[in-house]
């Protein structure tokens, strides 16, 4: 796979990158680099070398947990380095079949070993499942990865009864694996409804919505991607009362005229939020999103004059 790099500017300038107060507020630690998983699948040195690189770029500002199975972190422990001006590297470790195990793991990553396990992410598919990781992870945040193709109101309703956050898949490698934007939709208004705060991830590579390359591979099929400045906004604008219907025409947007900043409010067609707005929506609405890139979401920002 041939990766995208930043440009030289970009790599040896150390000045921060600016941006308008609205996007910072939109964009500030927001990309949990996931360069371990589909479709870039790096091997854990050079997903190390990247993060460490990505941390000293001006950029970092954007650059949120490094995303690595639990099982790994005794790897990791290993490899990161013990100093960074940033501080311990904030990571979000995977969870698998074994929750228990999964935070035993955790509780084993060395205090002197430059990460901070500070996330949890597990899969549920019933209410005993988001029980039971809930009886497990009592000692970092957790994301409870939940099914959006049925709607998910009680397995939300024991997310926020539990004081979890949720966590939907917005993607893959395979057209299959994305949900319908009705879907992504209903998903943030009951996350709302129940007060509870989430993330996204895969197949967030692109800001805007439209057709692209499912992997990186020469002939890979291409399908249509959510935006993630689609998914920011529609959880904005979730968090400020909108609709499923709002919702979903956010992601369904495919055209990046929509969207439109100034030194105050953030403009989606006719809809406007102030910063603070954008910032409260990030804290308790749309916590981060997954990305096995960070390189592609700067370069597409910049392209788009949201960095300057």
């Amino acid at each position: 796979m041939r990766r995208a790099e930043l440009p030289r500017h970009h790599r040896e300038n150390t000045a921060e990158v600016e941006a308008v107060a609205p996007i910072r507020a939109l964009m500030a630690r927001a990309i949990d680099y996931a360069g371990l998983f589909p479709p870039a699948s790096l091997e854990l040195r050079a997903a190390v070398n990247d993060y460490s690189r990505y941390v000293r770029s001006p950029e970092s500002w954007m650059l949120g947990a490094f995303v690595i199975p639990a099982r790994r972190l005794a790897e990791l422990s290993q490899l990161a380095p013990k100093t960074s001006e940033r501080g311990p590297w904030v990571v979000s470790a995977i969870g698998g079949d074994d929750c228990d195990a999964d935070m035993a793991a955790i509780r084993a990553v060395p205090k002197d070993s430059g990460i901070s396990v500070r996330m949890y992410e597990a899969r549920a598919t019933t209410i005993a499942e988001v029980e039971r990781i809930a009886a497990a992870a009592n000692a970092v945040r957790c994301f409870v990865e939940l099914p959006s193709r049925d709607d998910p109101a009680a397995l939300i309703e024991s997310v926020a009864t539990h004081g979890l956050s949720a966590k939907i898949r917005t993607g893959g490698v395979t057209a299959d694996a994305f949900p319908s934007p009705p879907d992504i939709a209903r998903f943030m208004v009951r996350c709302a409804e129940s007060r509870v705060a989430f993330k996204a991830t895969a197949g967030l590579h692109h800001p805007m919505r439209g057709r692209f390359p499912l992997t990186y591979a020469p002939d890979a099929a291409r399908d249509h991607m959510f935006g993630f400045l689609n998914v920011l906004v529609a959880a904005t604008a979730v968090r400020n009362g909108a609709s499923i219907a709002d919702a979903t025409a956010i992601l369904e947007r495919e055209r990046p005229e929509a969207l439109s900043v100034d030194e105050r409010s953030i403009h989606w067609d006719d809809l406007t939020w102030a910063v603070a707005e954008v910032e409260d929506a990030r804290e308790h609405a749309i916590v981060s999103f997954g990305s096995c890139s960070f390189e592609e979401p700067v370069r597409e920002l910049t392209a788009m004059r949201l960095l300057r």
